[in-house]
């Protein structure tokens, strides 16, 4: 749908020393890099201040829960595209409980990320199915499959045929490099990031867009959602270029060997901006084994430190009237 009932004759760029309160639209001038050093105070990862202290009460992670709010807003859909959306939920049968799982490949494999089998993705829903089953009866086990390798869905039904698969009809053809960029491929990503959001859980993988965006989207699904979604490479949510997103040390650390990091009380520790891909692994934020790598902005040093001895530094700015 229209964003609003602005038009283009009222946009003002989006430079913060040239805008005014009066202002209704501001222009996004790249999608890549400006933000860096703006001080525009709602870039991500702030978080409105008359909202903070519900949020940081009630939410796993409040900026999160905040973009996923915009998001949602920019993806409303129009009428007939949300006739699309109910006409595809009704071919698969979509109905929950379902697990979704996002399998990003193609170009994204040995360049920014590494290939995951399936198994990989398969282990943490059997292990969610699992743990659900111990406190209701789930009489099927539902998959929701969303991805760019057409042999995925060729592959689950042959070693998973317990399971009841689903997947947007088409969408791995058109997500391939020749059709994703087409009118049919855009229709049907936006179609498997709201069936993926629908989830109950999600497995994928940090490094690709899609997975992120779930992320954000399924907050508006649920109270708190910062749990539902398990990330196989980049353990941390963010959100690429725009990020302030700093651990702050609540412990003095010092470091006891080659590749330690060294805190103070009150250091900022950069755990999003530096995402290292080194061929056989991610390195970003909490690594899941009691470390945390990042880097300290006040000694400019980067490593592993113990990741309790740090908390998220959660950014409120005053966003003006929004109601």
């Amino acid at each position: 749908m229209p964003l609003s009932t602005c038009t283009t004759n009222d946009t003002r760029d989006m430079d913060p020393k040239n805008q005014t309160a009066s202002d209704r639209v501001v222009e996004l001038k790249t999608l890549i890099g400006e933000w860096n050093h703006s001080p525009a105070k709602f870039r991500p990862r702030a978080i409105p201040a008359d909202l903070a202290k519900r949020l940081k009460t009630f939410h796993g992670d409040p900026p999160a829960w905040w973009v996923g709010q915009l998001v949602s807003f920019l993806l409303h859909p129009q009428p007939h595209f949300q006739q699309t959306i109910e006409t595809q939920g009704d071919k698969m049968k979509f109905k929950r409980p379902i697990v979704g799982i996002q399998i990003r490949r193609t170009d994204k494999i040995n360049n920014e990320a590494v290939y995951h089998s399936l198994e990989e993705y398969m282990k943490h829903v059997e292990e969610y199915y699992d743990l659900r089953q111990q406190h209701e009866d789930i009489k099927e086990r539902r998959v929701f499959v969303a991805t760019d390798d057409p042999s995925v869905t060729t592959e689950f039904p042959k070693k998973y045929p317990h399971y009841n698969i689903s997947w947007v009809e088409g969408s791995a053809n058109t997500a391939s490099m020749k059709s994703r960029f087409s009118k049919d491929g855009l229709s049907t990503v936006i179609v498997d990031l709201h069936f993926l959001s629908m989830c109950d859980f999600v497995v994928c993988t940090y490094s690709s867009n899609i997975c992120r965006a779930v992320y954000e989207l399924i907050q508006t699904r649920h109270g708190d959602a910062s749990m539902k979604v398990y990330s196989l490479d980049s353990s941390v949510y963010y959100l690429t270029y725009y990020d302030i997103h700093y651990l702050r040390a609540v412990y003095n650390h010092e470091a006891r060997f080659v590749g330690e990091l060294s805190i103070q009380v009150g250091d900022f520790i950069d755990i999003e901006s530096y995402l290292f891909y080194d061929k056989s692994r991610v390195l970003a934020g909490n690594l899941r084994n009691g470390s945390t790598f990042g880097i300290n902005r006040r000694t400019g040093k980067r490593g592993l430190f113990p990741s309790y001895k740090a908390v998220d530094e959660i950014v409120e700015e005053n966003m003006g009237a929004y109601d």
